[in-house]
């Protein structure tokens, strides 16, 4: 759940109109929607659990602070528009907005369009966290594959003795073996 909220908007009319539908319980922060370095400083800093966009349309201006806020500070996002093409709904989307909602600032509907943005979050999170694991593996995959080639040429090993040893040293030195392995890369470009 969240009760910290980062309300962003054009004006304070429309400052006023958004915090309308958060209970006093939630703790609200509110900001006015300009094109500075110091807002997007603002939303990377802040503690918010949750943060709201409510502009007319999506512009090159919002985009850039989605982008910022997602790639420097992520955080569940939810964008309300007065209108929007189909290309600015995939625009938002891309740029890390977890709900988009088009002409529909309505009480009866906010608590569920709040409750998607952050699940969406949570999953995009998770998916993002689970390729960069399998990336990592990867990289180490390839790293250990390199690794027991220069073992297999420079002590003339088969490919299992090269991998015994490789896990062996590893255990030795209480480390990865990708870790251990990368290092053997490391020493055997140093010796050539």
């Amino acid at each position: 759940m969240y009760r910290s909220i980062c309300l962003v908007a054009e004006d304070s009319r429309q400052l006023e109109a958004l915090k309308k539908y958060f209970p006093r319980s939630h703790e609200a922060t509110t900001l006015r929607l300009r094109a500075d370095a110091q807002l997007k400083q603002e939303l990377r800093a802040g503690r918010f659990d949750l943060v709201v966009f409510h502009v007319p349309c999506i512009t090159d201006d919002v985009l850039d602070l989605l982008r910022s806020l997602q790639q420097h500070a992520p955080r569940p996002v939810a964008v309300f528009v007065d209108a929007s093409s189909d290309a600015q709904v995939v625009q938002a989307v891309e740029a890390g907005a977890n709900a988009y909602v088009v002409d529909g600032l309505a009480e009866a509907r906010m608590q569920h369009v709040l409750d998607l943005a952050q699940a969406r979050f949570k999953r995009c999170h998770s998916l993002r966290e689970e390729l960069a694991e399998t990336r990592q593996r990867l990289r180490e995959r390839r790293d250990i594959d390199r690794a027991k080639g220069i073992l297999m040429k420079s002590r003339n090993l088969t490919e299992d003795e090269a991998y015994q040893l490789l896990r062996k040293l590893a255990m030795d030195r209480n480390q990865r073996l990708g870790v251990l392995a990368l290092s053997v890369i490391k020493a055997a470009a140093l010796l050539q």
